[in-house]
């Protein structure tokens, strides 16, 4: 009976994948660390610490992929509406 996980990370023998992998993980680190601290700047420095700049800012880290169950239970106009709305939030 042969394991069905010996292959998994059969890629990782390779020195090129291993470079680029290294790479592609500095690279989201660092991705990630920019995006959290101009985050924390517009909420502490540029808003005076106001509540309701948390809200606009936590939208950044709410993917589209989150919320695609909503477009597909919305009718486009709807959609359009709500989008429009929320545009307009302050």
């Amino acid at each position: 009976m042969t394991n069905p996980m010996a292959g998994t990370f059969r890629s990782l023998k390779s020195f090129n994948f291993r470079l680029w992998t290294a790479g592609a993980l500095v690279s989201n680190i660092g991705t990630w660390m920019q995006r959290v601290a101009q985050d924390w700047l517009v909420l502490t420095q540029l808003t005076h610490h106001d509540a309701s700049a948390l809200g606009i800012v936590s939208c950044r880290f709410a993917h589209c992929e989150d919320w695609y169950w909503l477009a597909l239970r919305l009718d486009i106009g709807d959609l359009r509406q709500l989008s429009q709305s929320l545009v307009q939030l302050p």
